[in-house]
């Protein structure tokens, strides 16, 4: 049976978290920035975006949220802003990755 993308994009992650979790997660971090900006790009809302100071996946839900008809979930905001303080106490102070949250996700 074929992988679809979404598998295939997984499986090399979760691969390369076996290697170097670290790695896996500025992968992970890549995909997700793609993901989103190709969401505000079908919104339309892509350069407000691009124009903040401070570009981060939770600004980038707020601002995907606010798009008139948009309708962002709650716990998708949730898992977003947990990654993103996942990822920030990995790269600004050197922590571990959790693998656990890595084979959850």
């Amino acid at each position: 049976m074929m992988e679809n993308q979404e598998e295939q994009d997984e499986r090399r992650i979760l691969e390369e978290a076996l290697i170097n979790p670290k790695a896996a997660l500025m992968q992970l971090t890549l995909d997700i920035d793609r993901e989103l900006r190709k969401l505000l790009a079908s919104t339309g809302a892509l350069s407000r975006y691009l124009s903040l100071l401070s570009p981060t996946f939770p600004n980038g839900m707020k601002i995907l949220a606010s798009v008139s008809g948009a309708k962002v979930p709650e716990e998708l905001k949730e898992k977003v802003s947990e990654f993103w303080s996942l990822r920030n106490n990995v790269v600004h102070h050197n922590s571990e990755v959790p693998l656990l949250h890595l084979s959850e996700a």
